[in-house]
């Protein structure tokens, strides 16, 4: 339920606005406090292994000083479920104020962190159980932003394939094979 919400909240051109960005970034720094720093370092996971520089941090001097290296061709990915925290509200104030490009994902349409942001995708908010948990945002989250990897990798079939390639090429190395 939480994520058909989420499926009628988001706007088809912010998810592709927001994708074209990260994809042709120079650099893509996500940020996120709580539960949303899990989110965000998963997503910078996942668009590295589809070839994009992407950087999660959750320390909020790290994501100060990684933020105040950006500069115009970069992007920011700020992920608040409230849109209230400080931090990544802060955060993408001073990315703005470097050239960058801001993204937002967030539950909340009117919070601050929208109007630091010059894309919004929007999440649904409604937990209906174990609301501390934030359960349901929690995925609302993942799935947006696994949405926003997907469309990466299909529109860089190519350079991806390359990339997942190579990182199984420098990953067999991790591997233990018994004789």
């Amino acid at each position: 339920l939480s994520l058909e919400r989420t499926k009628r909240l988001l706007v088809a051109d912010g998810m592709t606005a927001a994708a074209e960005q990260i994809a042709g970034a120079r650099k893509c720094v996500l940020i996120g406090l709580g539960s949303s720093a899990s989110v965000a370092v998963d997503a910078a996971n996942k668009f590295l292994r589809a070839g994009c520089n992407s950087y999660a941090y959750s320390d909020t001097h790290m994501q100060t000083i990684a933020i105040s290296r950006l500069s115009e061709g970069d992007v920011v990915v700020g992920i608040s479920q409230s849109g209230s925290s400080k931090d990544i509200v802060d955060g993408l104030r001073l990315a703005r104020a470097r050239g960058a490009t801001t993204i937002c994902v967030t539950g909340t349409e009117r919070s601050p962190i929208v109007r630091q942001s010059d894309i919004v995708l929007l999440t649904d908010t409604e937990e209906v159980r174990h609301g501390a948990l934030a359960l349901n945002s929690h995925i609302s989250r993942l799935m947006v932003l696994d949405a926003l990897c997907y469309y990466i990798a299909y529109r860089n079939g190519e350079r991806v394939t390359g990339s997942l390639r190579e990182n199984e090429r420098t990953l067999e190395s991790k591997r233990v094979h018994e004789d």
